[in-house]
């Protein structure tokens, strides 16, 4: 199994699961959102962990190419610089991401995205 399809086999079921919890645990994500504006310490420990897996998937994947994979490539760049902006611009970041949490349609939209991205990548290493 070639790096980027161990990442593709880590990255796929991990989409698909924080999708389906979107999908069907709205609420309980809904609640989170209203208590990180109290207290910023578990946004800051998930972008620093943001920031480590990114690095560890652009180390080991940062081939951009057109294929299934660039998803592997996108998710690394994408959580390194979330992680890294919500750490170095607190105040636009962590608003834009609560203002975004605090939305049931955003959560179902990034719920139903993830589920499909999630599955595709599963399905391109599970059962193809």
């Amino acid at each position: 199994m070639t790096d980027q399809m161990f990442l593709a086999a880590l990255i796929g079921p991990m989409y698909l699961i924080i999708g389906l919890s979107f999908l069907i645990q709205t609420k309980s994500w809904l609640q989170m959102a209203k208590n990180w504006t109290g207290d910023q310490l578990p946004i800051k420990l998930i972008m620093v962990f943001n920031i480590l897996f990114g690095l560890a998937i652009i180390a080991k994947h940062n081939v951009w190419e057109w294929s299934p994979y660039a998803i592997v490539t996108i998710t690394g760049w994408g959580a390194f610089l979330k992680g890294a902006a919500n750490l170095l611009l607190p105040n636009v970041t962590t608003n834009t991401l609560i203002k975004g949490a605090s939305s049931t349609i955003v959560l179902r939209l990034a719920g139903l995205l993830a589920c499909l991205i999630g599955g595709w990548l599963s399905y391109l290493i599970y059962l193809a």
